[in-house]
């Protein structure tokens, strides 16, 4: 199914609810985009399969492994022990990381998308030496997105090679359309 009739609804309800406005130009812009795909820097990341969210457990990855093609998961940067945890705030970490994900079977030619909840430009270099050792050792850089509402730390991860997403924090008094 083309993914733009398939999410088309979606979209424009979101926008319609974003801008407050029934003649958004944002409405139009996002009739105009192929869905399919994604385009971040001067690659494209494919959009395949279904994705589970809130992947924070390696047994909840496990169970649905079969099942889904990608995998989001919150990921805070630890920068004393140089990890990517993983757990939402405001839960209290328990001592979970990326690598007990990507060292399973079966994640295997699967796709993460890592939620980064503190990113920050204090931390960004640090950031991107974590995710260059795990490209290291499992080989995730073209099979991961890594998203955050931070743009300018986004942009030294970008720089990096990384498929990286713009969180857009909207708040009742967003107005897409004007700001």
């Amino acid at each position: 199914m083309n993914y733009l009739l398939k999410y088309s609804f979606p979209i424009t309800l979101l926008f319609f609810i974003a801008c407050n406005e029934p003649d958004c130009p944002a409405v139009e812009t996002a009739y105009n985009q192929q869905w399919d795909q994604i385009k971040t820097s001067d690659r494209i990341f494919p959009l395949k399969g279904l994705w589970l969210h809130r992947t924070n457990q390696p047994a909840k990855f496990s169970k649905y492994a079969s099942d889904y093609t990608g995998f989001e998961m919150d990921v805070n940067i630890d920068t004393l022990r140089m990890v990517l945890e993983v757990y939402h705030p405001p839960e209290t970490p328990q001592n979970i990381k990326v690598q007990d994900f990507l060292q399973l079977k079966e994640a295997t030619g699967k796709y993460f998308w890592f939620d980064c909840k503190n990113l920050s430009r204090a931390n960004v270099s640090k950031a991107l030496m974590i995710l260059q050792e795990l490209d290291s050792i499992y080989h995730i850089k073209d099979r991961l997105v890594f998203e955050s509402s931070n743009p300018a730390a986004l942009k030294v991860i970008t720089a990096a090679g990384y498929y990286c997403f713009y969180y857009l924090p909207i708040s009742p008094q967003t107005n897409l359309c004007k700001d």
